[in-house]
Formats: structure tokens, sequence, C-alpha cells
């Protein structure tokens, strides 16, 4: 309750898989040293600015490594996109901010 209500209570998860998401992305930074193989990438979405995705991830960024996430936005272009995913994953950090991300 702890987690679900008074930590992550105010977001508007649209249903309780999204609120689900989001406490494994939490607990997954503590346990992924544990794991033997593969874990899931977290996305955060909504259906509109301003409804606190990035506040989100900041907020399980500074629970489980003590600092906000550097917010990336990637270049339009292929291959420049290739080179920051790249040297991110180089970085080996526990999160990794890609921020305002167009689906198109």
């Amino acid at each position: 309750r702890l987690i679900c209500d008074n930590l992550f209570g105010d977001f508007p998860f649209d249903d309780e898989a999204d609120l689900a998401h989001a406490v494994a992305a939490l607990v997954l930074v503590f346990t992924r040293r544990m794991i033997d193989g593969p874990t899931p990438l977290h996305l955060i979405e909504a259906p509109a600015p301003g409804t606190g995705k990035t506040l989100l991830a900041e907020l399980i960024s500074l629970i489980s490594t003590g600092r906000k996430p550097e917010a990336i936005a990637l270049q339009p272009r292929e291959e420049e996109v290739n080179k920051l995913l790249g040297s991110e994953l180089a970085r080996g950090r526990p999160i990794v901010l890609l921020d305002n991300l167009d689906h198109t």
C-alpha cells in the first residue's frame, strides 16, 4: 500500500496493469542483479502531455539510484540514434530516460 497508494497514488494510471508496471520498474532496479537473463524495458506513456510521465521516471530513479536520470532527446537520424543508444548502454546506467519520443 505504501508504494501503490502513497508513492504512486497521485499518478493518473488508466488501470491496475499500468500501476503494476510502474511498481515493476521500481522493483527491477533493486532486483536486476538477481536475474540471470534478460529483463523488460519499461515504457511510460500517456494520452496527453503534462500527466506526469517524466515525473514518474524521475521518482523511480530517485528512489532506486539516489539521483534523477539525465533526460535524453533522440535525434531524427537513425545512425545518430544508434550511436547515442550504444553510448548509453556502454555507460551501464541502471536507468536511461529517453524523453518525449514520437511514435511516428
